[in-house]
């Protein structure tokens, strides 16, 4: 194997450019999409949509989406780092006594 091969193989293609993906516990629907963790709701026409809606169909890529777009996103928690564990998130909303 050349040093160019070893270069490609190491370097994953979701990990290429920006590090980052859809948060993976997002529920992507026609009419909605819904963040569990934060409770977040957005319909058509809310910004971020449009785009989370295109990220989860795979019609884009997180790398597609303009760097303030992006940045949004992240601090929504709309896209994570690659690799972080979303599992170890948890935020009890609703308690019955």
């Amino acid at each position: 194997m050349n040093d160019e091969s070893r270069t490609a193989l190491a370097v994953l293609p979701e990990e290429a450019a920006t590090g980052l993906a859809l948060h993976p516990f997002a529920h992507v629907d026609a009419g909605r999409i819904y963040h569990p963790l934060t409770g977040v709701e957005l319909t058509p026409g809310a910004p971020g949509f449009s785009e989370i809606s295109r990220l989860a169909s795979g019609l884009s890529a997180v790398d597609d989406l303009t760097p303030t777009v992006r940045d949004r996103l992240a601090a929504e928690r709309w896209l994570l780092p690659v690799g972080e564990d979303p599992s170890k998130e948890f935020r009890l909303r609703i308690v019955s006594l």
